[in-house]
């Protein structure tokens, strides 16, 4: 059985694509989300070497020293930060690829979020 389609795919894509050129004026809440994530990965001992930013809206989300590889549902977003793009729900990328992914801020228009869930904590490298 599969997951029932909440929200709508292309209209998603297309108020991503929509916004994207201003979206720089307006994004003090992902900022505060980053910056969030940052004050809890200082915290970490351990080294994160490739990231995986699942929807990167422009590319933001930066971390010293790692490979960031930027996804986002958006045409124009994925574009923006050097990213593929594709559903959260449907990553094009190899299981044990990623030692970290974050996400701020989209998996809640995410149609399928048990199996992007999934999909990421597959993405994943084992630890060591």
């Amino acid at each position: 059985m599969s997951a029932p389609e909440i929200f709508d795919r292309a209209a998603r894509r297309l108020r991503r694509d929509r916004i994207a050129g201003r979206y720089a004026e307006h994004d003090f809440l992902r900022a505060a989300m980053l910056d969030g994530l940052h004050d809890r990965l200082a915290s970490v001992k351990r080294t994160f070497r490739d990231v995986l930013d699942l929807g990167s809206f422009g590319g933001g989300f930066t971390l010293p020293g790692a490979r960031i590889a930027r996804l986002d549902a958006g045409y124009r977003f994925a574009a923006m930060a050097g990213g593929v793009q594709a559903d959260e729900d449907r990553l094009p990328f190899a299981d044990g690829s990623f030692d970290l992914i974050v996400s701020a801020g989209v998996l809640d228009t995410v149609n399928d979020l048990p199996g992007a869930l999934t999909l990421a904590r597959r993405a994943l490298r084992p630890v060591e």
